[in-house]
């Protein structure tokens, strides 16, 4: 009699475990390929190569991006974009006297992130130093994370991507083309 509860017991502990499981599996499976997700921050940080161009200036750039904003689901996040660079190069025919102390820029993106890949598109303001100027800036970007991790407060990995900025000349006569290449860490 007593190895039949002892049985009986094992048997219902071993059930109510797989019940547990397959729950929480269930669960699991909701969250992340439901498209749904929970709303939470984005936040990352590149390094970033690429060049100036605009009729005889060829500008090669180094510098860095961050990001910080809010991840509202799976699919769509929303972040400021600061971009800060600096480089050297051809300036035309006058060349650059005052050397090129760099470029600074802010912009607001939107952007929606398809599993491992990301498409997105904004605009903001652009100091150029070497006029020094201020102007508009319109961006697009694009990338995949070759390395991701899927956690409980979101996915985060290596984030490899391209930007272009079109940073347009106060006057409106002309517009910057910025191509730029990334590669950092992502959350999101």
């Amino acid at each position: 009699m007593k190895t039949y509860k002892t049985h009986l017991a094992s048997m219902l502990a071993f059930a109510a475990m797989g019940l547990v499981t397959t729950a929480a599996s269930a669960q699991r499976v909701v969250v992340e390929e439901g498209g749904g997700g929970y709303a939470r921050i984005r936040a990352g940080i590149d390094g970033t190569a690429g060049g100036l161009l605009l009729n005889g200036i060829g500008l090669g750039l180094v510098g860095l991006d961050g990001r910080l904003g809010v991840q509202a689901n799976n699919l769509f996040g929303i972040y400021a974009q600061a971009h800060l660079v600096f480089g050297g190069g051809s300036c035309g025919p006058g060349g650059c006297d005052s050397g090129f102390p760099g470029l600074f820029s802010l912009s607001a993106v939107a952007d929606f992130t398809f599993d491992r890949m990301f498409i997105g598109a904004g605009g903001g303001l652009v100091y150029i130093g070497q006029d020094p100027h201020a102007g508009p800036e319109a961006i697009v970007r694009i990338g995949f994370y070759p390395l991701m991790r899927r956690g409980r407060f979101g996915r985060r990995g290596l984030m490899i991507g391209a930007d272009l900025h079109v940073d347009y000349v106060p006057d409106g006569s002309a517009a910057y083309l910025e191509p730029m290449f990334l590669i950092g860490y992502e959350a999101f």
